[in-house]
C-alpha cells in the first residue's frame, strides 16, 4: 500500500512538471531535423546499473546514426564500464570544464541522468541546438529543463531500459535492440569447474540478507553442485564477507577489494552464474547472459529486472528476512538441474 501511494505521488509530480513545461517552456516548438544531426552527446552521471542501462540507447542511436560522432558523459570512476564501447566515440567526464568542452560540438544531447537545474543550465549554455531527456527518476530530482522535447509522464511503470528509450522516441526512432550490452577484451583466470559469481553487500542495508543464510546457502552449493564460489565487493564488504566465509565450511574466494571495474567485469564475463543482492554487478552479468539468482527486498522488480535467459528473482516482501534459505534452494535446483 505504502509503494502504491509513493508510486501514485511520483506519478503526479511527473505530470505536474510536464504540464509546467508545455506551458512555460519556449523550446517545445521547435522542430528537431534529424538529418542536421551529426554530432551526439549521451549524458548519464550515476552508478554502474544505470550506466549499464542506457547502453541499449547508445546502441540505438548508432543505427539511426550510423556516422554520426556519438560521445558519452559520466563520471570518471565508470569509464572502464563503457570505455570499450565500440558504438561510442569518445568519452568525456563531469566537471569543472564541462561547459567548456561541449559549448557548440555537438547537434543534440540526450540528458538521461539527473535532470537537475544546473546541468539543464550548463546544457543551455551550451548552444547544443536539439536538447532531449529525460528518463524517469526519483520524484526529488529534476527532470531536465529548457529541453527542446521532454518524456511524456506515463503512470504505468516499466523497466529502466524502457524509459530510457522513451527519451529516443522522441525523436521518432525506430528501437530494434532492448538488451543492455558492454564490451570487455579483458581475461581473468578462474579455477577450472563451475564459477559462481557471489555478491551479498550493498550500498542500501535494506538490500542486505543474514549472513548466516548465505553461509548455508552457499555450503549447500559447494557440496551439491561441485560449483567454486567467488565473493565481490569493495573494501566496505570485507566484513560481512569475511564473517559469511568463516561460517562456511567450504572456503570461497574473496575478491572483494581486490579488483578494479574492469577486472571485475572480466571476472564476470569468465564465471558461469551470478548469485547476490540486487547490484551493478547483477546487472553486468546479465550482458553477459549469465545465469542469474537474485535476491530482492525493497528494490522495485519492474525497474530493475535484468535482461537475462536464465534468470530466478526471488521476492517476497519489503524485507529480505522474509527469504529463506529454501527459497534459494529451491531456485539453484531450478536454474542448475
Amino acid at each position: 500500500m505504502k509503494n502504491s501511494i509513493k508510486n501514485l505521488v511520483q506519478s503526479l509530480i511527473f505530470i505536474i512538471d510536464y504540464l509546467f513545461y508545455l506551458v512555460f517552456n519556449p523550446f517545445k516548438f521547435k522542430k528537431i531535423k534529424l538529418n542536421e544531426i551529426r554530432k551526439i552527446l549521451i549524458i548519464d552521471l550515476l552508478h554502474v546499473g544505470d550506466i549499464i542501462v542506457t547502453t541499449p540507447v547508445i546502441k540505438n542511436l548508432r543505427n539511426t546514426f550510423p556516422d554520426a560522432k556519438i560521445d558519452f558523459c559520466l563520471q570518471k570512476k565508470y569509464k572502464d564500464l563503457i570505455d570499450e564501447d565500440i558504438n561510442l566515440d569518445n568519452l568525456i567526464f563531469y566537471d569543472k570544464n564541462f561547459l567548456k568542452n561541449i559549448k557548440g560540438k555537438y547537434d543534440l544531447v540526450v540528458l538521461l541522468h539527473p535532470g537537475s537545474l544546473k546541468i539543464s543550465l550548463d546544457l543551455l549554455r551550451s548552444k547544443i541546438k536539439y536538447r532531449i531527456g529525460c528518463s524517469h527518476i526519483g520524484a526529488v530530482r529534476g527532470r531536465g529543463y529548457f529541453l527542446t522535447r521532454k518524456v511524456t509522464p506515463r503512470i504505468k511503470q516499466k523497466s529502466l531500459v524502457e524509459y530510457n528509450l522513451d527519451v529516443l522516441k522522441l525523436l521518432k526512432l525506430k528501437i530494434k535492440n532492448l538488451k543492455p550490452q558492454l564490451y570487455c577484451k579483458q581475461d581473468f583466470r578462474l579455477k577450472k569447474g563451475f564459477n559462481v559469481v557471489v555478491h551479498v553487500s550493498g550500498n542500501k542495508k535494506s538490500n542486505k540478507w543474514l549472513n548466516e543464510r548465505w553461509a548455508k546457502v552457499l555450503d549447500y552449493m559447494v557440496e551439491k553442485y561441485k560449483v567454486n564460489i567467488y565473493f565481490t565487493g569493495v573494501k566496505s564488504d570485507l566484513e560481512d564477507i569475511k564473517q559469511i566465509n568463516s561460517l562456511m565450511k567450504n572456503k570461497a574466494e574473496i575478491m572483494a577489494g581486490k579488483t578494479n571495474l574492469k577486472e571485475l567485469m572480466a571476472l564476470i564475463k569468465n564465471s558461469d552464474m551470478y548469485l547476490g543482492i540486487d547490484s551493478g554487478p547483477m546487472h553486468i552479468a546479465s550482458t553477459f547472459n549469465k545465469k542469474i539468482i537474485v535476491l530482492f527486498g525493497p528494490t522495485n522488480l519492474k525497474f530493475w529486472k535484468p535482461y537475462s535467459k536464465d534468470l530466478i528473482m526471488i521476492k517476497k516482501s519489503s524485507f529480505m528476512r522474509s527469504i529463506l534459505v529454501d527459497d534459494v534452494k529451491r531456485a539453484l535446483g531450478s536454474i542448475l538441474k
